[in-house]
């Protein structure tokens, strides 16, 4: 039956999956003398699976040396602490042997940071990301390409430790031992699958790349403009109407112009100030009036031939001219 594998792998689902734990035996080498024997042991294998652990920075443009190097067979991982031992000549031998095969993930950024350790050329080594696109997978981290190969889990939850640590933990020691020998069972997998064709590949189509927020607001903004376009019209009528109806008020003669809520409130109150000052007024006049009607008129009387003049005090010299005129006649 052929093996089903992904494009790309769901790692929502990876969760749910069995752990895988390197089998073997772990040994920590602590000095050069180790590091030699250990190399000794490492050269006469057939194939190899190699990483490196360093501490986290969390501190953005820092990075620490490789704290450590991880070397595996089927069932044996070394580790090689580096920020005790350094780059010894015997780890320096191992990384330019000619044989035996040397399997990494991602190895180019392993090389790079061993360099930092020291100066050496690396000899023999195979990079997983280089051969897996041939398979068809493109998701290329170790715990997702396990998955994918081997329906089970590679857990990660150490990666962020101190690898610097006087002592390394035993969560630690599986974590990166794990690591190393996962990229031997890798290979040869891939390498099986590639010789006998037994797999099927169901390709995942990639999600649709979300749109910039940039992007996205000059589209609304086109849109706007749009919906601006299909409503000129109804403004231009209505424009019209309003000048009409402001024509036919001033024709009648009282004027009315379009104001904002504020300035009418405040009108308001300007005529009702003016109401109250002319009503203030009006009945000032009033009492003045009355006042006048209430003062005492001097009045004269004159009869003459039946005729009766009244002379009012009001105006002397009109009476005066009025009596001499009765007097005259």
């Amino acid at each position: 039956m052929n093996k089903i594998l992904y494009s790309k792998f769901d790692k929502t689902k990876i969760g749910d999956l069995p752990r895988a734990v390197f089998p073997g035996r772990i040994i920590t080498i602590l000095s050069p003398g180790e590091a030699q024997r250990a190399v000794d042991y490492l050269l006469q294998s057939d194939i190899l699976g190699f990483d490196t652990e360093t501490r986290p920075v969390f501190k953005k443009g820092a990075r620490n040396k490789v704290a450590l190097l991880q070397v595996s067979t089927h069932n044996t991982c070394f580790l090689f602490r580096l920020n005790r031992i350094g780059l010894c000549p015997a780890v320096k031998q191992l990384l330019e042997a000619e044989g035996p095969l040397k399997i990494g993930l991602s190895w180019h950024d392993d090389i790079m940071g061993l360099h930092k350790r020291g100066n050496f050329e690396p000899k023999g080594f195979i990079d997983l990301q280089d051969h897996m696109t041939e398979l068809g997978i493109k998701d290329m981290s170790l715990a997702k390409l396990y998955a994918n190969l081997f329906r089970k889990r590679i857990s990660k939850r150490e990666q962020l430790s101190n690898w610097e640590a006087d002592v390394l933990s035993q969560k630690q020691k599986e974590y990166a031992a794990t690591d190393a020998w996962a990229c031997i069972m890798l290979y040869e997998e891939y390498m099986r699958l590639k010789e006998t064709q037994d797999f099927f590949l169901e390709y995942v189509p990639e999600p649709e790349p979300q749109q910039p927020a940039a992007h996205k607001e000059q589209e609304e903004l086109a849109d706007g403009a749009d919906n601006v376009e299909e409503k000129k019209p109804v403004a231009k009528r209505t424009a019209r109407k309003t000048t009409t109806r402001r024509k036919a008020t001033s024709a009648d003669g009282e004027p009315k112009t379009t104001r904002k809520r504020s300035s009418a409130k405040t009108s308001a109150k300007t005529s009702a100030k003016d109401t109250t000052a002319k009503a203030t007024a009006a009945k000032a006049n009033a009492k003045g009036t009355t006042a006048k009607a209430k003062a005492p008129a001097k009045r004269r009387t004159a009869k003459k031939n039946n005729v009766e003049l009244q002379l009012t005090g009001d105006n002397p010299q009109m009476a005066v001219e009025i009596e001499n005129t009765i007097q005259n006649v």
